[in-house]
């Protein structure tokens, strides 16, 4: 199992946009992605997360503002998988 932790926050004066940030334990953030609530969903189940509880988190995240972390354990494909979500930033040349 490898650690995956995140921030989760619901995006001011949009419906359905959220911004997650992973980060580590040193809370070092590092790339950014934005989700809408479907994505987000699937995002969670693809990591193991039955449906309702899926959903049972990303109501954590309303109304906006409001965030919250996930620390999750994950299998060495959920993680290159949740990875894959956040490209790394592009560099300037």
């Amino acid at each position: 199992m490898k650690d995956f932790n995140i921030v989760v926050a619901r995006v001011l004066n949009s419906a359905d946009r959220l911004l997650i940030v992973p980060f580590n334990e040193s809370l070092e953030f590092s790339q950014r992605s934005t989700f809408t609530d479907s994505e987000f969903l699937v995002f969670l189940k693809k990591l193991g997360f039955h449906p309702d509880e899926a959903q049972n988190t990303l109501e954590r995240s309303r109304p906006a503002p409001r965030s919250f972390e996930l620390r999750l354990g994950l299998s060495d494909n959920q993680f290159k998988y949740a990875w894959s979500h956040f490209p790394p930033e592009a560099k300037a040349g």
